[in-house]
């Protein structure tokens, strides 16, 4: 039976052959070929309120117009697409260092092209989107503590775990905006002081919104004078925007 004595009995050749692109699938020493690398582009422009990749800046679009909100803005610094689809789902899931090594340097470089964009916001406090302890246990860590903490250091501004997640929800992938608002409705509470501060709440991924928009809503309640979010990968196309 092939064990680790196999894997560790290879030469350097053999490792190139089983180590392949996340993105296209070719024999590849590193996480991603260089063609796949390429491939993954900063978000130019964007709608301004919920952050849907656009050929240029608009301050409403379509997909947001009849949905309330509790954002003042939305920054998307990737689409949410292949491969870097790949990569988040090879950090989250399969804990993989080196996904993570690739995700901070694209962090780092959205972010530096971003940098005006985001400091004219001015931001006081940085606050991740809270895991409930159910799902950290499963997954071992929480991937927005981890993107604010980055965020934090590149603007020189503190993180705080400024709210709480009080009750566990069930998966919301595959589900329409209003399904998710339905199902997020109350699963936060206030776990800090942010009463006149404009807060920057960091995510990997958004989709509909409405996680972040219940963060938004438990932040304004605190009496947060701002709430903007900064996610690493946008989904292009909101769900079922009749909702």
């Amino acid at each position: 039976m092939r064990g680790k004595g196999f894997i560790n009995s290879l030469p350097l050749v053999g490792w190139f052959l089983l180590s392949r692109c996340r993105g296209c699938g070719v024999p590849s020493p590193s996480l991603l070929c260089p063609q796949c690398l390429r491939k993954i582009q900063i978000v130019d422009g964007s709608c301004e309120r919920c952050g849907l990749p656009y050929p240029q800046d608009v301050p409403i679009c379509g997909s947001c117009v009849d949905k309330r909100l509790h954002l003042d803005s939305v920054i998307a610094l990737y689409p949410y697409r292949s491969p870097l689809k790949e990569v988040l789902h090879s950090w989250k899931f399969g804990r993989s260092y080196r996904a993570w090594k690739l995700i901070r340097e694209l962090f780092i470089s959205a972010m530096e092209a971003k940098k005006e964009k985001i400091e004219a916001i001015s931001p006081h406090l940085v606050v991740p989107v809270p895991l409930h302890w159910r799902r950290k246990w499963t997954r071992e860590f929480n991937q927005s503590a981890l993107l604010s903490s980055l965020a934090g250091k590149l603007l020189s501004v503190p993180v705080e775990e400024a709210v709480k997640r009080i009750r566990h929800t069930s998966p919301q992938r595959g589900s329409s905006f209003r399904e998710r608002k339905k199902n997020i409705k109350g699963a936060f509470a206030l776990k800090g002081e942010v009463r006149g501060k404009r807060i920057i709440i960091v995510d990997d991924v958004a989709t509909t919104l409405a996680t972040a928009s219940e963060i938004g809503r438990t932040l304004e309640k605190g009496g947060a004078l701002e709430v903007h979010l900064l996610v690493l990968a946008r989904v292009e196309k909101m769900y079922d925007t009749k909702d």
